[in-house]
């Protein structure tokens, strides 16, 4: 009787998935590796970037890298070098995009590499259906540079969001028109999309975007938090009180 009792209830465990295995599942089915996120950051150029060739060769050897080491899905999106700022668009896993956090923070790079004095994360979505970049490509812009200090008395929040719908405006329209591969074309056809270089300043200076430590210490944190009511032991003071008065 107890056997089949037990036999009943592994048979009920093994039945049981969690929304996470369906996801999986579910990516396994469409012949992708994992789930797919897309990270959009900004970062400010450091003062030793001689050549803007050199976010190009760090990124692409930063993917390729990763891509051999854990054999991860491959990474698309773009770059927009400003002449002061870089943005990144990056569409990975989780696994990637953490990585690529953790290397384009300025205390891991060393000084002779090292490409961002500051960076900020703008926005991560979790899993993303579909792409909206095909490929990664690193895009050159000759846009005026912002002037002055970065503007502290603005909705810096509200600049966030409109970044954030800036590129994926410019998406949609490389959706649209793929052929855009020229400097000049791409420049044309967005100029009036992208983000201008003042908004990307005030995000260096925002308090409420969080840096790529930030992040990283987030992400790092356990989900599961042991509650002051589920110790055991020591027994908390009121409780203890509330004993001693009961014994008296």
């Amino acid at each position: 009787m107890e056997k089949s009792m037990l036999d009943k209830n592994k048979s009920v465990i093994e039945s049981r998935m969690s929304f996470y295995m369906l996801q999986e599942e579910k990516q396994k089915q469409l012949s992708k590796k994992t789930l797919v996120h897309r990270m959009i950051a900004v970062g400010k150029k450091s003062r030793n970037v001689r050549d803007n060739k050199q976010f190009e060769n760090y990124f692409e050897t930063t993917f390729d890298r990763l891509q051999r080491k854990d054999h991860a899905e491959a990474s698309s999106g773009t770059l927009l070098v400003y002449p002061d700022h870089v943005v990144i668009i990056l569409e990975s896993s989780i696994e990637v995009i953490t990585e690529v956090i953790r290397a384009i923070r300025s205390e891991a790079m060393t000084e002779e590499m090292e490409l961002f004095s500051k960076t900020k994360i703008i926005n991560v979505d979790h899993d993303i259906e579909p792409r909206l970049f095909k490929t990664w490509k690193c895009r050159y812009l000759n846009v005026p540079r912002h002037v002055g200090e970065a503007p502290t008395d603005v909705d810096q929040e509200g600049i966030a969001t409109e970044i954030i719908s800036a590129i994926l405006k410019v998406a949609y329209l490389l959706i649209k028109q793929p052929r855009l591969g020229n400097v000049d074309e791409f420049e044309n056809a967005c100029s009036e999309l992208l983000p201008p270089s003042g908004q990307l300043e005030a995000m260096m200076v925002s308090d409420s975007l969080m840096s790529a430590d930030q992040y990283l210490d987030l992400y790092a944190q356990p989900v599961d938090y042991l509650l002051d009511s589920e110790k055991l032991w020591p027994i908390d003071q009121d409780v203890r009180l509330s004993i001693v008065g009961v014994n008296q």
